[in-house]
């Protein structure tokens, strides 16, 4: 077991008197308990201080020989741990290793060793540093099949939105927003869209084709504008063709 010693601790609330007055308790008590370790272990009362203040952590042995205990039950390892419901134990600051500190959520080390299947926390370390090698690679090899399911579904998309394009159900400036959808929304999208057979070109006025229709500039909003800015009979022409067209 451990033994350990350290000065009064409390909690003031109000008035610096009432802090004052606190503070004046406190010391009253440290006094106290310093006089009563100096009398039953024989340590001068000016180190009995200097160990409260510096919260003094003995073995079940070492209490014993500096008098603070008569008699030792029993050895053994220390196994119990500082509950943080019980304990304010933040505010140690020499908490020895021997001790497990618990807090909500963690498991006390003879629990996890006992769980793990192992005796000692060396055998511990390594066993999860083994569990984490695993896990690493199990997650490597996720990601792995997660990026082949996304070319394949990449490629299964591209294939759809090309066929959509050639029956003419897309318009191809459509092309970089459909495959940008899902599976889902792709199937809403083409069954939405108005896009009409792209093999039916129009018939500009001057007896040429064109290889854009007016709809391609509905469905593309930066190239309807560049079309207009940069080629305004082309775009004009265009645009009376399809109203020509849908008139």
């Amino acid at each position: 077991g451990m033994f350990m010693i350290h000065n009064v601790t409390g909690m003031t609330w109000g008035t610096s008197k009432d802090h004052e007055k606190t503070a004046e308790l406190l010391e009253k008590l440290e006094d106290q308990i310093a006089d009563v370790y100096a009398q039953k272990t024989g340590i001068e009362l000016e180190e009995i201080h200097k160990m409260m203040d510096e919260e003094t952590w003995l073995t079940a042995t070492e209490a014993q020989q500096k008098g603070f205990v008569d008699t030792i039950i029993r050895e053994m390892k220390a196994s119990a741990f500082l509950n943080p419901d019980g304990h304010v134990w933040k505010d140690f600051r020499n908490i020895p290793k021997e001790i497990n500190v618990q807090t909500k959520g963690e498991i006390p080390m003879n629990k996890l060793l006992s769980l793990l299947g192992v005796e000692s926390e060396d055998a511990a370390v390594e066993k999860v540093k083994g569990m984490l090698s695993e896990n690493s690679d199990l997650k490597k090899e996720n990601a792995d099949l997660e990026s082949e399911n996304t070319k394949l579904s990449d490629t299964v998309k591209a294939q759809k939105v090309d066929k959509a394009i050639s029956d003419g159900k897309l318009f191809p400036s459509q092309k970089e927003f459909a495959l940008s959808l899902s599976d889902d929304q792709f199937e809403s999208f083409l069954k939405s869209s108005k896009a009409q057979n792209l093999a039916q070109r129009d018939t500009l006025p001057n007896g040429g084709t064109s290889n854009v229709t007016y709809e391609d500039l509905l469905a593309d909003p930066k190239e309807y504008v560049r079309m207009k800015d940069e080629n305004p009979e082309m775009f004009d022409e265009l645009r009376n063709a399809y109203l020509d067209r849908v008139k």
